[in-house]
């Protein structure tokens, strides 16, 4: 028989090996993956689980590494600028889930 807890992701997150590093993310950032997994279920969703999630999908992106996700080729810190900051994340959303950006980087799942 198997019951299930309803808890918040991050509260679940914390008690794993590597999905305990989601914890120390930015506040918006946590709210953005705490959105993401409302209502999962993750016996349904087993590659959800906070541990497969950090190691296996979850990027932090500078600027130029972001471009190279979104439009697959890579680019100096001063081309880097010449990109429109919508378009980029629009495009990232095309690739991954954009979780937020916070100061310089882009926080992604893949």
């Amino acid at each position: 028989m198997t019951i299930y807890v309803g808890m918040k992701y991050l509260d679940y997150a914390a008690d794993t090996m590597y999905g305990k590093n989601f914890c120390d993310l930015p506040e918006s950032i946590k709210d953005a993956i705490e959105e993401y997994f409302d209502g999962m279920n993750l016996d349904k969703n087993p590659d959800s689980n906070p541990d497969n999630m950090w190691v296996n999908s979850f990027t932090e992106f500078d600027r130029a590494d972001a471009i190279w996700f979104a439009y697959g080729h890579e680019v100096d810190e001063e081309e880097a600028e010449e990109y429109d900051e919508e378009e980029l994340i629009e495009k990232i959303r095309e690739n991954g889930v954009f979780l937020g950006k916070v100061d310089e980087s882009y926080f992604v799942f893949q």
